[in-house]
């Protein structure tokens, strides 16, 4: 697909038509890596991190991290209640 390269404040900037942001799963504040290869500029579209779920969170808990019900009111530290 042909464009061009048009001004963008002190910066050039190129408009990436709508099927092929599509394509690469880029919408409005995506990340992307830019680089220079060969002398080509490389758009690379940044992976998503996934949120991080309660569930998931609980899941990977190690067994020593865990509170038994009888040690929930055995201070631990400075508090003071």
């Amino acid at each position: 697909m042909k464009s061009k390269v048009k001004k963008w404040g002190n910066s050039l900037g190129v408009r990436i038509p709508k099927n092929m942001l599509e394509e690469a799963h880029l919408e409005d504040g995506s990340e992307i890596d830019i680089s220079v290869k060969d002398g080509s500029i490389v758009i690379y579209a940044r992976k998503k991190k996934g949120r991080v779920t309660l569930k998931t969170l609980l899941a990977n808990l190690e067994p020593e991290h865990l509170v038994r019900d009888d040690e929930q009111d055995a201070l631990m530290g400075r508090e003071i209640w």
